[in-house]
């Protein structure tokens, strides 16, 4: 008799944990970045010597500076939304 009631409980717990698991995922909210994924473009600018107008010349057409390249410290790096 002990069996049957072990296999029940067994079961029972099975399905409790079961439906809380699938209640939690399908009510888990999906993150922003997720949804609405922003997409970029990048850009190299070789600028020689004159980095203060290449770099206003970028951020007046949208683009925003994110770095240099390494080991070159005449190129910059620039990104924008597409």
């Amino acid at each position: 008799m002990h069996g049957k009631h072990g296999f029940w409980i067994g079961l029972g717990l099975g399905l409790f944990f079961s439906l809380g698991f699938l209640t939690a995922t399908a009510m888990a909210p999906t993150a922003e970045a997720q949804r609405n994924r922003q997409r970029w473009e990048y850009r190299t600018i070789n600028h020689g010597w004159d980095q203060a107008r290449w770099a206003n010349e970028a951020g007046q057409q949208g683009w925003r500076f994110v770095g240099f390249e390494y080991g070159n410290a005449h190129k910059l790096l620039f990104e924008r939304p597409l």
